[in-house]
């Protein structure tokens, strides 16, 4: 006889783990299934490219619960296990073990994986992806034992790295394909200030370049650019990028258009099956379009929004997106929608402080924010004009 949960759900990251939390705080004691096909119990990831990395946080402060909160709770989890199919109409999921498991609601929140490289040279060793706990042990491990580094990405994960190796005494160059950095949703004069920042403390920065192949013998040596250039290094992170996991979702019957379409309650085109986290398409109420975000505060606050209702609450997305980070000295924030603007306007401060807010401006109405050690009552007034103006769009 098969196993049966009210909810199971698929994925231990920040969405799982915030809709487990969330289920618990409204009585579901001994009524959750959690499948992971991480090794570990649940983490925050955000620490394994700044603090954990730079040895600040120790490895059992990165888990948010410990074997005892599963117990107490009546939480089942199934480790290192993934799901291989889901029967949306039987109500049920294959693991990868064979086991088939009955639920009567479902939560998929399987997040992204990092994109590889696809250039000759990518089977030598020390060539490094952070996405998980155990990604971050074995970049930590190299941080010990050589001195120089190339990261390839300019994301966050890239400039997180990249300040974390330097604090260490690590050479490190950081090589992005972009026109100047985060040229995604900065312009060129923000991008300066940073650029020029991190070159203070010491990383070297090459822009609108990427690398064609790596170079080394067993293990990476260096690397060669588009634009000719030989980089030597002992090591390599990669930040170029994610993939989405749709073959399981399409094989499944379940609507998938840049990731796992979700409607306003995050449920799917299935209503006993739900989505959150970084692999959703959702609607966003404040910009009035469908998209995909890949933050925490998105995966924390749709992990949450989906658990209650899971429980019939009818509750709407509501959130205005953010990310947050921090480096160096400089705590970063950008909230809103950095597509479509027309003028990003510094409104506080200046480069030279170390501190301003930049507004993101389309038609003289607020999209997005971007602040540098800024106040928390600085942001909560930002919020409010950024809604009150695309209310008027």
């Amino acid at each position: 006889m098969r196993k049966r949960y009210p909810y199971i759900i698929v994925g231990s990251g920040v969405a799982g783990n915030a809709a487990l939390e969330k289920l618990v705080d409204l009585g579901e004691k001994g009524n959750i299934f959690m499948i992971s096909r991480d090794k570990h119990l649940p983490y925050d990831r955000p620490p394994l490219s700044k603090e954990f990395l730079r040895g600040k946080r120790k490895e059992e402060k990165v888990f948010y619960h410990t074997e005892g909160y599963f117990k107490d709770n009546g939480v089942d989890i199934a480790l290192d296990t993934s799901v291989k199919e889901i029967g949306s109409k039987e109500k049920i999921v294959i693991t990868s073990s064979g086991e088939e498991i009955a639920f009567d609601k479902l939560l998929m929140t399987p997040g992204v994986m990092p994109l590889r490289f696809k250039i000759k040279g990518t089977d030598l060793e020390n060539i490094f992806y952070l996405r998980s706990l155990d990604d971050s042990k074995v970049i930590k491990d190299a941080m010990g034992r050589y001195k120089s580094a190339v990261i390839v990405g300019g994301g966050f994960i890239g400039m997180e790295v990249a300040a974390a190796l330097v604090e260490k005494g690590i050479t490190a160059t950081l090589l992005t394909r972009g026109r100047w950095l985060w040229d995604r949703f900065i312009n060129k004069e923000i991008a300066s200030f940073f650029e020029d920042y991190y070159k203070r403390q010491g990383v070297n920065f090459i822009v609108n370049d990427e690398p064609v192949e790596f170079i080394g013998e067993g293990s990476v040596k260096g690397l060669r650019t588009k634009d000719g250039k030989t980089l030597d290094c002992d090591f390599v992170v990669a930040g170029i990028g994610t993939e989405l996991p749709g073959e399981i979702f399409l094989s499944s019957g379940l609507a998938f258009d840049n990731g796992l379409v979700v409607y306003e309650y995050m449920q799917t085109n299935n209503p006993d099956i739900f989505g959150a986290g970084d692999a959703i398409n959702f609607y966003d109420p404040v910009f009035k379009k469908r998209r995909r975000v890949e933050h925490w505060g998105h995966a924390d606050y749709s992990g949450r929004l989906a658990a209650e209702n899971m429980k019939g609450v009818k509750k709407p997305y509501d959130l205005l997106t953010y990310v947050f980070s921090r480096v160096f000295d400089l705590r970063l924030e950008f909230a809103g929608d950095e597509t479509g603007y027309e003028e990003i306007k510094i409104i506080r401060g200046g480069f030279g402080d170390k501190s301003f807010t930049a507004l993101y401006l389309k038609n003289g109405l607020a999209r997005a924010y971007f602040q540098i050690n800024g106040e928390q009552a600085e942001r909560a007034e930002l919020e409010r004009r950024i809604r009150d103006d695309q209310a008027k769009v």
